[in-house]
């Protein structure tokens, strides 16, 4: 059972990991995301792209996507 645990942990966390500038740039503004790097916030994502559009070597992404409006309420 721990075992399939785990296995869906993986997939949700792949599933809803943004790589790239473009996936970033596809996600809703109000959608929140946290980079995998320390120390880092949580963020709106158009924060974060508007972010990267001046420091687009920044270790912000990967980064996780915490929810999006179509996750409905927090």
């Amino acid at each position: 059972m721990k075992a399939h645990r785990a296995h869906v942990a993986d997939a949700w966390r792949e599933a809803r990991t943004v790589r790239t500038d473009d996936e970033l740039d596809a996600l809703p503004g109000l959608a929140i995301v946290k980079p995998f790097a320390p120390l880092s916030e949580a963020v709106l994502a158009s924060d974060l792209a508007d972010d990267r559009l001046d420091n687009p070597d920044d270790d912000d992404l990967p980064a996780l996507i915490l929810w999006t409006p179509k996750d409905g309420a927090l």
